[in-house]
């Protein structure tokens, strides 16, 4: 029996390598007893080299959205993306460059945030206890925000390739959204508007409802920078799985992910 709870979405966009392949059939296996649906360009033809995926029903969307990062991130703000998927509560986002290292979805859906994803995990700010430095990241690096982003989304949760949404929180919040503000994000002029900024700092700000977790409690849930010093924060315990392993940190990630090696 399927578990209506959530969806597993697989944007697909080109012919994945054999690794990102064996990457996303992992993910497969990892969440079972959940839909999967592959989101894909109307142009995009999936054939026999999909392998699993071939099985899995697709949703096609305008191929415009699938050009380039500005396009992707237009579709992940898009009204009509949620829209689609209104008959589940959650959506997990896995794409190609994600493992999943547990079979943990049900657990993350029963914890009741609106969106989570790896945080933007940075020791260095961690490691800043003097009044002045608390002073500069909750009073002066906010309103510095669009400039300096290594610092403003410094331990904040977070990217968006893993990452778990509450369906109709997302709809009711880019409905509060204000036009100039989503247009900010539809027309970015930075990587400062990315999708997953949008959602992991501007969403609990326009819909006050909208729930995401602390930090310490996202590692969990999925690592992308310094994982071994993460790993080592969670006191050795691997999360529910990793963006991007293939190019942050790959040696470490080779110890606990076999299609690496």
């Amino acid at each position: 029996m399927v578990n209506k709870k959530c969806v597993v979405v697989i944007p697909l966009y080109r012919k994945l390598q054999p690794i990102e392949l064996s990457f996303v059939e992992n993910g497969l296996r990892k969440t079972e007893g959940f839909e999967k649906v592959l989101i894909a360009p109307e142009q995009l033809i999936i054939d026999e080299s999909y392998g699993n995926l071939t099985k899995l029903r697709i949703e096609r969307f305008p191929n415009h959205f699938f050009q380039n990062i500005e396009g992707y991130n237009r579709l992940m703000i898009s009204p009509d993306f949620y829209k689609r998927f209104a008959d589940f509560e959650y959506l997990l986002i896995h794409q190609s460059d994600v493992y999943l290292f547990k079979n943990e979805l049900d657990y993350w859906c029963n914890q009741s945030y609106d969106y989570i994803g790896a945080p933007w995990y940075k020791t260095s700010v961690l490691k800043k206890r003097s009044l002045r430095c608390w002073l500069y990241r909750n009073f002066w690096q906010p309103l510095l925000a669009r400039k300096r982003k290594n610092g403003w989304l410094a331990n904040k949760v977070g990217n968006g390739g893993l990452s778990l949404r509450n369906v109709s929180a997302a709809i009711k919040t880019l409905e509060l959204c204000k036009a100039e503000l989503y247009k900010a994000y539809w027309n970015p002029s930075s990587h400062n508007y990315n999708e997953d900024v949008f959602w992991s700092i501007e969403a609990p700000k326009i819909n006050r409802k909208f729930r995401i977790p602390h930090w310490e409690e996202a590692l969990k849930f999925a690592l992308e920078y310094e994982p071994e010093n993460a790993v080592r924060q969670m006191r050795g315990e691997l999360p529910f799985g990793c963006h991007a392993p293939l190019i942050i940190d790959a040696n470490f990630w080779k110890k606990h992910i076999p299609e690496m090696n």
